[in-house]
């Protein structure tokens, strides 16, 4: 690839993780299907999409914990679980016919639109949940299993399911997000080492993808932090999450 594809590159993957990690969310879900156009297989695609999830939330995180502003008893348990089923579901996926692995792909962003969509038109946008220790153990260890499972078959590092889960439950947006993200990092981690094992990576191009994700996603966080409002970054993440599925509904058919 010349210095011009790099920079594109470089250009576009900056804008899609600044502005997931508005919602926090690693980018893998939205690069994913940009990296396929662009002509990568789906598993070399998923690939760099989990290297952008580590690179992004880990940097979303900081701020994060800086902030204080996530709930570590819904997380503890979703990190322990989703990062056991991650592996599984990056084995499964490797002898699943490409199509439908996007088809699966395109159906889940919808249904993540959804989710977040029924929550913005609620009322008490800033609700937060207030459950027993037990409860939170039981909906960190559930949910962790099925995110975990689900994001190591199809790459996406499980934060499009795990923030409509949260906002769904009721707990409050910026919250949400920032245990999405903490959430996602771990699980990543654990789906990118066992991709990598398993497909031939070009290194220089994740090296690109990695210090670009890096400033996009501490760009992202600030946003999140100090200027925009919870009931925007709900709308940001619909808007992405539904025209990425057309996109590749559009592709699949046409």
């Amino acid at each position: 690839m010349d210095i011009l594809g790099f920079f594109l590159i470089a250009l576009l993957v900056f804008a899609f993780t600044a502005i997931v990690a508005i919602a926090g969310i690693g980018a893998a879900f939205i690069l994913i299907p940009f990296f396929f156009w662009m002509g990568y297989p789906f598993n070399i695609a998923a690939t760099i999409g989990m290297f952008s999830n580590v690179i992004s939330t880990s940097s979303q995180s900081y701020l994060h914990v800086k902030n204080k502003t996530i709930n570590y008893n819904v997380a503890l348990p979703m990190i322990i679980t989703s990062g056991i089923f991650a592996i599984l579901g990056v084995l499964i996926s490797k002898s699943i016919n490409e199509k439908i692995l996007l088809m699966m792909f395109s159906n889940f962003l919808f249904i993540a639109g959804l989710f977040i969509f029924l929550r913005t038109i609620k009322k008490n946008d800033n609700a937060d949940i207030s459950f027993k220790s037990s409860n939170y153990l039981i909906i960190g260890l559930i949910s962790g299993t099925i995110i975990g499972f689900i994001s190591g078959m199809l790459g996406v590092g499980g934060g499009s399911i795990i923030l409509p889960l949260l906002l769904f439950i009721g707990m409050e947006t910026k919250k949400a997000a920032s245990t999405t993200s903490f959430v996602v990092l771990f699980s990543s981690i654990t789906s990118f080492i066992t991709r990598a094992i398993l497909v031939q990576m070009d290194w220089t191009l994740l090296l690109v993808v990695g210090i670009f994700t890096l400033i996009g996603g501490f760009t992202g966080s600030r946003l999140m932090h100090y200027k925009l409002k919870q009931r925007h970054i709900k709308l940001v993440m619909i808007f992405i999450l539904w025209v990425m599925g057309i996109k590749i509904l559009l592709d699949l058919f046409l």
